[in-house]
């Protein structure tokens, strides 16, 4: 119930409503109503970000107001966002998928293809200025397995491409300031949080950055893409 107010007409009016939820990531959301005179609207609104008067950690990310019935107030609902205990903990997700790449990009092609003057599996290699097969290492190219070896069918025929595994590894954590690290965006980089391990070889890149401020905090995502089998190249990252 709003409060009663007998000749004031140049303040703000706390009101006894007051709620608050936790979200999905350990954010406390708090809902906060007062009431400011007809006469002094917009001028007492609350700014966004200002703080809560009485969780200090907690700043204000929403405004929601209506003009009352008797137009003497306007009613008036802040949403307040951060903490009231503690920041919230990091959340950390996996992301796979595969990627379509050229046979010839196969760590192991040496082992499945073998070289044009040694070649394996059928594997037919060719001189790209003439076209014609040639057995000279500086010079051929792969092109194609053979449909048959020996009279028998060659299981290897017809493949041209093979399916890479790729991954990303996201942190969505929260902080009192913007993250000061988005010069380290595009270098080879351990990621934060329980990673998965995909094997030997394998490492990751520092590939995003995204921030959002939500009242008195920033939720801040950071993002990590894994590396083909041999890890990502050290001169170039």
């Amino acid at each position: 119930m709003a409060a009663t107010v007998h000749g004031i007409k140049t303040r703000v009016i706390p009101q006894s409503e007051e709620s608050g939820t936790l979200d999905r990531f350990g954010v406390d959301v708090v809902t906060r109503v007062e009431e400011v005179p007809s006469e002094q609207f917009p001028a007492l609104l609350r700014s966004k970000y200002s703080v809560h008067p009485r969780f200090t950690s907690m700043g204000v990310s929403k405004v929601n107001w209506n003009k009352g019935k008797s137009g003497k107030f306007y009613r008036v609902t802040y949403t307040y966002e951060g903490f009231l205990n503690s920041l919230p903990e990091p959340v950390y997700s996996l992301s796979s998928s595969l990627s379509e790449e050229p046979i010839e990009l196969h760590p192991d092609f040496l082992d499945i293809a073998g070289t044009p003057s040694a070649p394996l599996n059928g594997a037919i290699f060719v001189d790209p200025e003439t076209n014609l097969i040639t057995t000279d290492n500086a010079k051929g190219v792969f092109r194609e397995f053979l449909a048959t070896i020996g009279g028998a069918a060659n299981l290897k025929a017809g493949i041209e491409s093979y399916l890479s595994p790729g991954a990303t590894w996201t942190e969505i954590y929260f902080a009192t300031s913007r993250p000061t690290d988005l010069g380290s965006l595009g270098e080879r980089d351990s990621p934060s949080g329980p990673q998965p391990s995909f094997g030997s070889g394998r490492d990751w890149l520092y590939s995003g950055c995204e921030y959002t401020r939500r009242g008195y905090i920033y939720e801040i995502r950071k993002t990590w893409l894994l590396s083909g089998r041999t890890g990502w190249d050290e001169d170039i990252y």
